[in-house]
Formats: structure tokens, sequence, C-alpha cells
């Protein structure tokens, strides 16, 4: 049965299981429902028929206004080493930080009020999987140590709900540009024998442009996280949206979860960046001619929407010459990003391989064969 509690709007669930009354029912991968680890029972979780839903995004006054129904109240522990924010239950006094591997985590919970995951994307790569892609993974890349693979200590590799902001957005751009069409001319010099030649020339010819371009953009999606760098969770990017179910708290019993600490004025700036550098890129290839300069781009976005989604990430924590390195797996894909220590030896080859292979074309062309 679930005991409820309340604090201000919010129930506070603490799930047993309905067969023995044991608190180890959790949400079991294989079996994408619940499953209780002391008797085996089972339930089936059926996920809602319905889409999950954008909300609006009001960019008058204050960006989002906080509205009736997507506020909850959650226990949140802070990790004093890496800073990430995730919820626990209430009564797990020491922790170990997914993030980090840091046990300097604070032992009282403190009250967040933040707004309600419209949805979420529940794990289909196990922790069986997970384990062995990270070994695979440890095994490859070229400046990576011979005995990484061997001499890596694991200090644990845990499933974490993260916490994104998707934005969706209609947009108009207008541009201009200027575009440059090749000619050539004929020109004369004289070559290292004395001889003189003639060579063709390229030339560019100048001429203003301008034009628009529409776009629509579905799922721009921002982490909403401190626990992760960007540039690595972007390495494990996309997920695939289309198949998240409209949030359930079922899917996160047995699991951590990270609360958002980007809000979402924060998120919306970072998806309006990305936003316009890929509209300066989609609006590079409509400028005609063979090349451009100075194009310019000025874009007005609306029917923005938003949605706060959590996604499943596999995060492990290893050491390796007492050194501390990160490496993540997106939960639903297998998709892999991370840090590696590198062999000095091997980058120093590198480099005198690249001196030795550049003074060899040089000394070709040089000496004319």
């Amino acid at each position: 049965m679930e005991k409820q509690g309340k604090t201000g709007k919010h129930e506070l669930l603490n799930y047993q299981c309905p067969n023995c009354g044991s608190s180890s029912i959790r949400f079991d991968i294989e079996a994408q429902g619940l499953l209780c680890g002391h008797c085996g029972y089972t339930k089936q979780l059926i996920p809602e028929s319905d889409e999950v839903k954008e909300h609006p995004l009001h960019l008058e006054g204050a960006l989002m206004q906080r509205s009736e129904g997507l506020e909850m109240e959650v226990k949140v522990f802070h990790c004093k080493s890496c800073g990430s924010e995730t919820s626990h239950p209430e009564d797990q006094v020491k922790l170990t930080c997914a993030f980090c591997g840091s046990e300097n985590v604070n032992k009282t919970a403190t009250e967040t009020r933040v707004i309600k995951p419209t949805g979420l994307i529940p794990f289909k790569i196990t922790k069986k999987l997970a384990i062995s892609a990270y070994k695979n993974w440890l095994g490859k890349g070229l400046f990576t140590p011979n005995k990484l693979k061997e001499r890596a200590r694991i200090k644990n590799i845990r499933g974490v709900y993260l916490p994104f902001w998707t934005f969706d957005a209609f947009t108009h751009s207008k541009w201009t540009a200027q575009s440059g069409y090749y000619y050539y001319e004929t020109e004369s010099y004289t070559d290292s024998q004395g001889n003189r030649q003639t060579r063709q020339v390229q030339k560019v010819r100048w001429v203003p442009s301008s034009g628009t371009f529409d776009h629509f953009f579905d799922d721009v999606s921002v982490l909403a996280s401190h626990g992760l760098s960007n540039s690595m969770v972007s390495q494990i990017l996309p997920y695939q949206v289309e198949e998240a179910n409209n949030f359930d708290n079922n899917y996160l019993m047995g699991w951590e979860t990270e609360l958002y600490q980007k809000d979402i004025k924060e998120g919306y700036r970072l998806a309006d960046k990305i936003m316009d550098e890929r509209l300066y890129q989609l609006c590079s290839g409509e400028v005609p001619g063979d090349t451009h300069r100075f194009l310019r781009v000025d874009t007005h976005k609306e029917g923005l929407t938003f949605k706060h989604m959590l996604y499943p990430v596999w995060v492990a924590a290893y050491t390796y010459k007492e050194k501390v390195f990160q490496f993540i797996l997106n939960g639903q894909t297998g998709k892999v990003s991370g840090k590696k220590p590198k062999a000095a030896w091997k980058i120093i080859l590198a480099i005198l391989g690249g001196i030795i292979l550049g003074a060899g074309i040089y000394y070709l062309i040089q000496t004319g064969q």
C-alpha cells in the first residue's frame, strides 16, 4: 500500500509492496514495471495514452510566471563537492553523489519548490549493459593509456534521472549578406628557373543579397543540472523525445532524480542561443553564390512552449592514479561520453610523427618530386 503525507499542497508518497509490505519495491528496466526485490511482486506500468503536453512560455514581464498545477514541493540533498542537487528518501542519511562519487553530502534536506515534470523517458538500458559499455569505452582512444582498462577503479555506476527543459518555437528570419561569385583572371609570373609562365588566379565579385527563412524548432533540449557538464551531456544527445511518457512517480521508484538548478529563464536563454546559432547555419545555406560574407540574421520567435522533462542517464565516477574521472551513458539509447586520462608518451610520439611527416612533405615540394 502507499502511505501518504502532506507538506503544503504536495503529497509525499512512501511506496510499500502490496504483497509483503516491504519498501524494496522499484521500477525494473527489463520488466518496464514495478518489481519488489523481497518477494518478486510485479506490477505492469501502462503509460497514459495522451501526449506529453507543452506549456506556453510567456516572455512578457517575468519569464514564465508559476502556474497553478505546475508546482510541487520536494526534499533536496545538496552535494558540497560538485554542487548537484538530487531528491532522495527523507530517511536516507548517508548519500553518495552519483555525479562525482563524493560522500560529502548534507545529511538534512531543505524544502524546495519546483515546477513539476511534464514527462519522462524511462530507463531502457540495464545496469549490466551500462557496465559492459563502460568497460568497452575504457579500452578505446588513440591517446588512452594501455593499462587504463585494467587499472581504472570504478567507484560506482548509478542510474539518475536528469532534468531538462525542452522548447518549441516558430521562427521567421530575415537575412542580409554579400554573395561572392568566383571568376578567374590570367596572370603572368616568373618561375624558379627564370622562365615566364601564366596561371589562372581566382577572384571574387561581391554583390548584396537578402532573403527570409521560416523554421520550426521542436524539443530543443537544455540540461537544467549543474552535476554534469554541458559538453559531456551534449555528446549523449539526442534523446528520442517522442517515446516520452507523461510524468508518473512510479518510474522514479528506486532511482535518484536530480532537481533542476537552472530555472526556465536561464534554460530559455541557452535554448535561444542554440536556436540562433542553428538559424545562422541554415540561413548561411540560403545565401546564393560560391561564398559569402557579412551575414546578418534577425529573427522573430513566436508560439513559444516548454516542457520540464526527466531523461535517464547512467553515471560512473572512476579513479586512475588517484585522479577522478567521469563516464556517462544515455539510459535510453546507450550513447556514451566521458573523460579519460591521456598517455603523455603517445601524445609526444604523435607530435614527433607529425613533425617528421611535415618535414618530408616540405622536402618533396622543394625538390619538385
